[in-house]
């Protein structure tokens, strides 16, 4: 099949709440898993998304754990794909901690929006989602998948497209279209969010 003339839509969606989201902690590469309540919506996301051809997932314990989750509520055979690329961003010394611990040893960074020695850049975070997108239209041209990742990348590519940054609550996500290896953003997704939660 010609797959040239076919578009992929892809839904980018955060995780559900894992157990230092509801602590209030940092993630980045740390590996926690979802909180009974994270599992919970999770379940409950499967039957409120739409139904995808190919469920995807970062090699994060919390991603994987919500996309096994909604791959089962919605009848997807499991999931198609689990990489690093859509890990979440390295947040250097602010793993593992809360707001108010940077802030003490950081003291206006966070309201600067400043970083640490360590923290990737959105250009190294918007290069590995590149390389999972073009993986993705590559595999599955024309059927909708579901990509569950983290907020970070989420926030990189709405950056790259120039969009004002905006919290993205978990279970919730951003479409894309792929075409011959162009990107473009659609409409946030939050129908399957869960409440607010902390930064990851």
């Amino acid at each position: 099949m010609d797959g040239g003339s076919f578009s992929t839509a892809i839904l980018l969606l955060r995780h559900a709440e894992s157990e230092w989201n509801a602590e209030g902690r940092w993630q980045g590469r740390a590996d926690p898993a979802l909180s009974s309540r994270g599992r919970a919506a999770a379940e409950r996301a499967g039957t409120l998304l739409p139904p995808f051809g190919a469920v995807v997932a970062s090699n994060l314990t919390r991603a994987r754990e919500t996309a096994q989750a909604i791959a089962r509520g919605s009848g997807c055979a499991g999931l198609a794909w689990v990489t690093p690329l859509l890990a979440e961003r390295s947040v250097g010394p602010w793993e593992g901690l809360t707001r108010d611990e940077i802030e003490l040893c950081w003291p206006g960074y966070l309201g600067r929006r400043a970083r640490p020695p360590g923290f990737e850049s959105d250009g190294s975070a918007l290069r590995r989602l590149q390389a999972a997108l073009g993986v993705l239209e590559r595999d599955f041209r024309g059927s909708p998948v579901l990509c569950v990742t983290h907020g970070g990348l989420i926030h990189a590519l709405e950056a790259w497209a120039g969009l004002p940054r905006a919290r993205l609550e978990n279970l919730a996500g951003r479409w894309v279209t792929l075409n011959d290896g162009a990107v473009t953003l659609g409409a946030r997704d939050g129908r399957a969010a869960a409440l607010p939660v902390s930064e990851g």
